[in-house]
């Protein structure tokens, strides 16, 4: 089965899964008494449930300590539990770090960083960088002409792999303040690279100049 196929037939699962829980999918944890959410589990759920403790969740989530589990999960939840690890998509990198850093050590994206890197926060600067060196390295491999940002948000994302590395990019998001944060940020990264380049260009004159006199 090839890799496009794969990950559709994934897709094809998950949204059975999600459209069979959107109840709880959907839920908020703020509505939680409001919408008294705890009446909406089943039965075998709810009882299993009201005498675990919160130490005991984690037991949960994880598929290699079932061996030493002491909490008997209703068959629901571990079907679930089972589905879940078996559609999530691989976390490991399939290229070397090295050689992604390599790839784009030339590009724009790296010769100015601290112009994408201003107001974004450290974990959300560490998902575009590696997100958008994959598209870069994905972009050669693939006949890729664009990539589309769902919810894109402010447009950091877009911001990296269109002036930063050269792809093009269409964002969609629904948040029209988040919009207009995007294209405030967009013209002032476009001044402060007008900037970085003319002082560039000022410093690069006075090295000629020098190497002449």
């Amino acid at each position: 089965m090839s890799l496009q196929a794969e990950l559709k037939q994934k897709i094809n699962e998950i949204r059975k899964i999600v459209t069979v829980y959107e109840w709880i999918v959907d839920a908020y944890i703020v509505d939680f008494f409001q919408e008294n959410h705890w009446s909406n589990l089943p039965a075998s759920w709810a009882q299993c449930l009201a005498g675990v403790s919160i130490r005991q969740l984690p037991e949960l989530l994880r598929s290699d300590g079932r061996h030493t589990e002491v909490t008997v999960w209703p068959l629901a939840m571990l079907a679930l539990r089972s589905l879940f690890h078996r559609l999530e998509l691989p976390r490991r990198r399939q290229t070397p770090r090295a050689a992604v850093a390599d790839a784009g050590a030339e590009c724009v994206f790296h010769r100015q960083a601290a112009l994408f890197r201003k107001s974004v926060k450290l974990k959300k600067r560490h998902e575009i960088e590696e997100f958008a060196a994959s598209c870069r390295q994905e972009k050669g491999n693939r006949r890729c002409n664009a990539l589309v940002d769902i919810g894109s948000g402010q447009g950091n994302l877009a911001r990296a792999l269109a002036y930063g590395y050269g792809l093009r990019v269409c964002c969609i998001e629904q948040n029209g303040t988040f919009v207009q944060a995007a294209r405030a940020k967009d013209v002032e990264l476009w001044k402060s690279r007008s900037g970085a380049y003319r002082a560039g260009s000022v410093r690069s004159d006075a090295a000629h100049g020098a190497q002449r006199s």
